[in-house]
């Protein structure tokens, strides 16, 4: 393998992702990685500001598939890559750069405990290349994507949905654990659940990704639990009295689905402890309300 130092100038376009780490902005080292592979350069660190910027370059120039794997597998030790997802993103990376998916397998399988002999985790990944790479973006691990793969309208969501709410992991399992109650509960589908949130209001939304995922959030949970925003209304403004009164905390299961209140108090002096029947027996009214809330019992 050839190696040399060398001044081009470069683009934002060169780069290589192999990690989510990678996709993090930090400053070019003086001498950024790059190889090339059949006439085209590509960067393996360092980001260019601007379209055609020099940058001085150590240049590793493979000479067959081997020395090629070799320098991806080094590249994306040198992003600090670690997780299945971005093995997987590597082994489609080789695959593509004409590397053939025998090498890449008994090559890759010395490095990583991902089933890289699995048929079926090649033939999913190779056609849903562009949403590992969002799920290496957006932090989303390969088992939380893999889980979906049976569910060809949903991921047919997916796809485009991801870039613009930029979920993580435990964001996207909430809105699939929501939209399939809706599926089941009403038999709607994909397309209705999404008219009935007003999807297309919600892209339309400005204020960027945080703001979509959140609204799309909040709507969901209101579609899923019709009476859920009056109740816990109600059960807020008997929070704020209790808090007011006494300090405590009063809370309740999420998505009101149990039978239990709970109250957290705080207790650092004796005087606290000696207070503590006459406080409650300020807010018993309140706690016996909020109870009967919780259950749907009449007042």
């Amino acid at each position: 393998m050839k190696v040399y130092q060398e001044q081009r100038f470069c683009s934002p376009s060169q780069r290589i992702f192999l990690s989510h780490e990678s996709l993090k902005p930090s400053p070019s080292p003086l001498w950024c990685r790059a190889f090339t592979w059949h006439e085209k350069l590509y960067l393996c660190e360092g980001f260019p500001p601007a379209e055609n910027t020099p940058l001085s370059l150590i240049i590793f120039s493979p000479e067959n598939e081997n020395e090629l794997l070799s320098v991806l597998i080094d590249t994306f030790f040198l992003q600090k890559g670690k997780e299945e997802i971005e093995w997987l993103s590597l082994a489609l990376y080789a695959i593509d750069f004409g590397i053939p998916q025998s090498v890449v397998e008994d090559t890759l399988s010395s490095y990583t405990h991902l089933p890289i002999h699995a048929p079926f985790l090649w033939n999913w990944g190779l056609h849903h290349k562009e949403l590992i790479q969002q799920g290496i973006a957006y932090g989303i691990p390969l088992r939380v994507l893999f889980s979906f793969r049976e569910d060809t309208e949903w991921l047919l969501w997916l796809s485009s949905a991801l870039p613009l709410l930029q979920p993580n992991g435990n964001q996207l399992k909430q809105i699939y654990q929501g939209f399939q109650s809706l599926r089941i509960r009403y038999q709607w589908n994909i397309a209705t659940i999404l008219e009935k949130l007003e999807w297309e209001n919600i892209v339309s939304i400005k204020q960027g990704p945080v703001k979509l995922l959140e609204t799309l959030l909040i709507r969901l949970k209101k579609l899923r639990y019709p009476h859920l925003t009056t109740t816990e209304n109600e059960l807020s403004t008997l929070q704020q009295a209790i808090l007011k009164t006494t300090g405590w905390r009063l809370s309740w299961p999420p998505f009101l689905e149990g039978e239990s209140i709970t109250l957290t108090l705080s207790i650092q002096k004796p005087i606290d402890i000696e207070s503590l029947p006459s406080r409650l027996s300020q807010i018993t009214p309140y706690l016996q309300k909020a109870l009967t809330i919780l259950r749907g019992e009449k007042l």
